[in-house]
């Protein structure tokens, strides 16, 4: 499988962050979930970095880091809902979003080297076989003449079926009269005062 060459750079980076965030707030948060989650997420990334430096990733480390990461960026959504420690657990989301799509697209990459070779053989055997069905199927106007034109007939007909319908045709009625636009409707009311100025 063919790993990009900016994966290896990316976890790196990620990782680090982790790392530096963890040590910062090692004394302050012992005991708290959120920092033991954090501690899992950072040493299942450096078992796949191990894991990618192979060059071949195994699944299931893909599959285990993506919970792990889920479940770390739940515990520190909830102190996020909790409105404690906020620039904290909003740079370790996103840290973890983005652990989170690093590690599925290797995964999708990885779940596709495992599935092309499989199909491409698949068709190579197929193929051939298909071939030689199309080539040995009797031809369909192969009976009596009346076969032939009933099916005929009912080509025509599915293709009439299918046809879209043609546009309706004007009437060429001489009695008919194209709309002609009409001069003024209402003659101006003669007023006392126009009879005085005119």
């Amino acid at each position: 499988m063919a790993i990009h060459s900016s994966v290896n750079a990316h976890l790196e980076i990620e990782l680090s962050a982790l790392i530096a965030i963890r040590r910062h707030s090692m004394h302050q948060h012992r005991s708290q979930v959120f920092l033991q989650r954090l501690r899992a997420v950072e040493r299942a990334g450096k078992i796949l970095q191990r894991s990618l430096a192979t060059g071949s990733p195994r699944l299931d480390l893909l599959h285990k880091m993506s919970t792990v990461i889920l479940i770390a960026s739940k515990a520190s959504l909830r102190i996020i809902d909790l409105n404690y420690f906020l620039p904290l657990h909003t740079l370790l989301v996103a840290i973890y979003a983005r652990l989170f799509a690093i590690v599925t697209s290797v995964l999708a990459e990885a779940e596709a080297s495992t599935i092309a070779p499989e199909s491409a053989t698949h068709a190579i055997t197929v193929t051939p076989k298909a071939e030689a069905r199309i080539e040995n199927k009797p031809s369909t106007f192969s009976g009596s003449s009346g076969n032939a034109d009933r099916s005929l007939q009912d080509s025509s007909n599915v293709q009439n079926r299918l046809s879209p319908p043609e546009p309706a045709k004007l009437p060429n009625d001489s009695s008919v009269k194209p709309l002609q636009p009409q001069g003024r409707l209402k003659k101006r009311r003669k007023n006392e005062i126009d009879d005085i100025f005119a």
